[in-house]
């Protein structure tokens, strides 16, 4: 199986288009084969074969983006890859500095925290730059890399192959709460910490659909 999570109205021939149920903030043109939240997607390990994620995964807030990429690596056939597209934040900086009237930076702005036409989807958690991206996905598993930089609005397309030595969940999820700590660093970050774990273990409750 191939996975085109967060499809809109560009479905792909060959994956199955996934993307959120219809609704006041629904793309009108949307063409999906299912419709539903991605983080209830339920599937057996080592049975998908491509997880693709165009201008979505920003769209996650930190901690539980990471907790969702390791859960396509446990899906994830041995040699299979996530590939996404996401915003270059340094480039996108870049251009702010490029310009020097606000008329001309706003829209580059808008690249850096989302069109915010909805809570979540239309809102930007996260900045990423390709070694960052590296960094995380090689924190879950995953252990051979190919970037790209691109785009009117600076982008990222970023692939992540699951091949050998296969990661087990302890050493992941180790990995994982290290990144946290760092990005919860400061007087009350264990707070911080602990509410990121706490969200994530009440999604892994959740049922959904398989």
């Amino acid at each position: 199986m191939k996975f085109n999570l967060g499809c809109g109205a560009k479905p792909i021939k060959g994956y199955i288009n996934i993307d959120a149920a219809e609704g006041e903030y629904a793309n009108p043109d949307m063409k999906a084969d299912l419709y539903c939240d991605i983080l209830d997607l339920q599937y057996e390990p080592n049975t998908i074969e491509v997880v693709r994620m165009e201008s979505v995964y920003e769209h996650f807030p930190r901690h539980i983006a990471i907790f969702l990429t390791r859960r396509f690596y446990t899906w994830l056939q041995p040699g299979g890859f996530v590939t996404i597209t996401v915003p270059d934040l340094m480039g996108i900086i870049q251009r702010i500095q490029k310009y020097k009237t606000v008329e001309d930076q706003l829209f580059y702005f808008r690249c850096v925290f989302g069109p915010q036409a909805h809570p979540q989807y239309g809102t930007h958690y996260d900045g990423f730059t390709i070694e960052k991206l590296e960094h995380t996905f090689k924190a879950v598993g995953f252990n051979r890399f190919q970037s790209k930089k691109y785009g009117k609005w600076p982008s990222i397309r970023f692939t992540a192959f699951k091949d050998e030595p296969f990661m087990p969940d302890k050493q992941a999820e180790e990995n994982i709460h290290k990144i946290l700590r760092l990005y919860a660093r400061g007087v009350r970050g264990y707070h911080l910490f602990d509410s990121w774990i706490q969200q994530w273990k009440e999604l892994e409750e959740r049922k959904g659909p398989e």
